[in-house]
């Protein structure tokens, strides 16, 4: 029978033991901790690591690696995996990542994760997917074993958060984007002051940190050997340091040093970049492949390339370069000097030009060594000796000058990037103490030997070199014979050439960039009273003329005669002209396919009392004087019987007696010397019935009697 009491004591039990369980703490997730910044969840053992993998609602938490953890298959707690440990991708026959990525933070705390072992799956790592605001710092994953599907790394299938001082060594091997640190790197991913010594191994997308960057990489490297084998379609790359590098992407103070091999698109650095932002990176391994093939990048797809160098030898079949493979984007600053071989197109610098961009843009300031390439020819750049690439007179000249990217230890070493802190110094203002004058309208530069015009040639590539906008005037005649140029003898002008009235004869060129004396004269350029004689110009893929390839400045009282071929956009005189055409002249024999013509090859800018008597021959619109006209020709002639052409895009046809017969151009408005109705400048004069128009300053007969 119940009593009273007992009632009571029976009713105070289960409170009691309510109580005493309360009272207990819960028992402790991992090792420690509560998951939050302050106090993150600490992972002390391998079952700590495993169990954070087994719990996606932990995934946005805050951890610690508190110990060294050894995840050896042959010790108690390790295992072979078939699935990232964290975040794994838990359906393989979906193309796409199928679960929850981990967004948390993940602090190493220097210590390593050892010995994950992978076979089969995709997404692999000890990550399979670091999500947006993801961090992983200060952690070591070391030897790594993966063998498997795609999109494999050793710290992370793919990453779109942020890796920051973490490392990788081992074997990543997969089928595609394969990275010896990540196998791929989102758009809002960056990796940052990292690093993989770990093999990497696929088909397609390899590269020995990341197989393919969509984000950032600053401030990492990789060591570790790369082979793909990318003869498959779709995209492609293998790269020292990255597979493929997607537009908007950027790699920033970073090298690779490991040998890379596959079969195209295959770089150093890069296997293939479309990214504007490869800087101050460079690297130093030997790179092996079919086509494509480039000591820092395969092929640069209007891409970008600056303040970058390579070392290491290269080895291809076809459209091979020391730098880039094929290039189609912007060189600036940049340099190879690996030894290069390969069958067809193989440049020093640049294997071949693509992808129908400006070639001006190629190779602003870029450079190889002639003599440690084995290559005197290239699609971009200037080859230069050994020891001119160790001078600081001939670099500053080259636009180095004060640069912070560089530093020079002078007549040692190359120029090296100035985060390496290797010896030497920031390349100082050149002197110019092998020309007289001071490059200005008032006391222009004197070039009076070949061997300064050829020095000067050398020195004046584009914008970026020191003497490009400053002024120079011929004192002499000069014979260039016993020479063949493989580019334009000077690339780039946007100052003043002054003629003075002397010829340059004998100007051979077979090449690939913008040929003619001048390659590209810029929109502030100026050139008169200067001829050209007997000039034997051969060019491809790019506009040639005997005088200038590209023109968008001014060419005033000149002339050219020999002959000149190419393509497409081939001219007696001038290639390719945006700028302004006036009191000037060619003749002589002018060949090509597209846009070819006895003056001009394509003319967009204005030509004023010129004209033509060489003979045409070409394709698609070839013309006596112009070939493809879309700007405006004035007063402007060309011989319908010396030519063998009777049409031109512009221009008016005349007989050769008509050609010869003053009051032709007196009728036209040209301004000869003893009349003073058409001006007063005297630009020309004519042996009636007997010359063509001459200009004022050429000796009886044409041209200068010396030749």
């Amino acid at each position: 029978m119940k009593t009273a009491s007992n009632s009571r004591i029976l009713r105070t039990i289960p409170l009691l033991i309510a109580f005493c369980l309360a009272s207990f703490p819960a028992q402790a997730q991992y090792s420690g901790g509560a998951g939050e910044p302050n106090d993150p969840y600490q992972i002390a053992t391998a079952e700590d690591l495993i169990a954070l993998g087994e719990e996606p609602n932990d995934y946005d938490k805050h951890f610690v690696l508190t110990a060294d953890i050894d995840l050896d298959p042959k010790l108690p707690g390790g295992r072979i995996f078939d699935r990232a440990v964290i975040a794994p991708d838990v359906n393989d026959s979906e193309d796409y990542f199928q679960d929850t990525e981990f967004s948390g933070v993940f602090d190493g705390n220097d210590h390593t994760i050892s010995n994950l072992t992978f076979t089969g799956g995709t997404y692999l790592g000890l990550f399979g997917v670091l999500g947006i605001g993801a961090e992983v710092k200060n952690l070591g994953v070391v030897y790594v074993n993966i063998a498997s599907g795609a999109f494999v790394g050793g710290l992370a299938g793919r990453n779109s958060g942020a890796v920051f001082n973490c490392y990788s060594t081992g074997s990543v091997t997969g089928s595609g984007n394969v990275g010896g640190l990540v196998g791929s790197n989102g758009r809002e991913g960056s990796i940052t002051m990292s690093y993989s010594t770990a093999t990497a191994t696929g088909d397609k997308l390899v590269g020995g940190l990341a197989g393919i960057n969509w984000g950032s990489i600053t401030s990492s490297y990789s060591t570790g050997s790369v082979s793909g084998n990318d003869d498959v379609s779709g995209m492609v790359g293998v790269g020292g340091l990255v597979g493929l590098n997607i537009s908007g992407s950027r790699i920033t103070s970073s090298y690779s040093t490991g040998s890379v091999s596959g079969d195209r698109a295959v770089g150093g650095l890069v296997g293939y970049n479309r990214s504007s932002g490869i800087t101050a990176s460079y690297s130093t391994g030997s790179v092996n492949g079919d086509s494509l093939v480039g000591g820092l990048v395969g092929v640069a797809h209007q891409s970008g390339i600056t303040a970058s160098y390579s070392t290491g030898s290269v080895n291809g079949v076809s459209l091979v370069g020391g730098l880039v493979g094929e290039n189609s984007g912007r060189i600036t600053w940049s340099y190879s000097t690996g030894s290069v071989s390969g069958n067809d197109d193989v440049g020093g610098l640049v294997g071949a030009g693509g992808g129908g961009m400006d070639p001006s843009f190629w190779d602003m300031a870029s450079f190889w060594d002639i003599q440690t390439s084995g290559q005197t020819t290239s699609a971009g750049g200037v080859g230069l000796t050994t020891m001119e690439l160790m001078d600081p007179n001939m670099l500053g000249l080259l636009g180095f000058a004060n640069d912070p990217n560089w530093v020079l230890n002078a007549g040692h070493d190359y120029p090296r990037l100035a985060w390496e802190e290797t010896a030497g110094q920031i390349i100082p203002e050149p002197t110019i103490d092998w020309l007289n004058g001071s490059g200005t309208d008032e006391a222009p530069y004197e070039i009076d030997s070949v061997d300064q015009l050829t020095l000067l040639g050398k020195v004046l590539l584009d914008k970026a070199s020191f003497l490009t906008d400053k002024c120079f005037v011929l004192t002499n005649h000069l014979d260039l014979s016993g020479r063949t140029w493989y580019e334009a003898v000077i690339p780039y002008l946007e100052g003043r050439f002054d003629g003075n009235g002397c010829v340059i004869s004998h100007l051979a060129i077979q090449g690939e960039a913008e040929l003619g004396l001048f390659g590209h004269l810029g929109s502030g350029a100026e050139v008169v009273n200067l001829g050209l004689e007997a000039v034997d110009v051969n060019g491809v893929h790019v506009p040639v003329g005997g005088l200038v390839g590209y023109n968008e400045g001014r060419i005033t009282d000149s002339y050219c005669t020999g002959i000149v071929c190419g393509d497409y956009n081939v001219g007696g005189l001038v290639g390719y002209n945006e700028g302004r055409i006036t009191d000037s002249y060619s003749t002589g024999i002018v060949c090509g396919d597209d846009n070819v013509g006895g003056l001009l090859g394509y003319n967009g800018g204005s030509i004023t009392t010129s004209y033509s008597t060489g003979s045409v021959t070409g394709d698609i619109y070839v013309g006596g004087l112009v070939g493809n006209n879309w700007g405006s020709i004035t007063s402007s002639f060309w011989d319908v019987e010396s030519s063998g052409l009777s049409s031109s895009d512009g221009g008016i046809g005349l007989t050769t007696a008509e050609m010869q017969t003053a009051s032709t151009y007196l009728d036209a408005g040209w301004d000869f010397i003893d009349e003073t109705e058409n001006g007063t400048d005297d630009i020309w004069w004519i042996d009636e019935g007997q010359d063509y128009p001459r200009l004022w300053w050429e000796a009886a007969g044409g041209g200068s009697s010396d030749f």
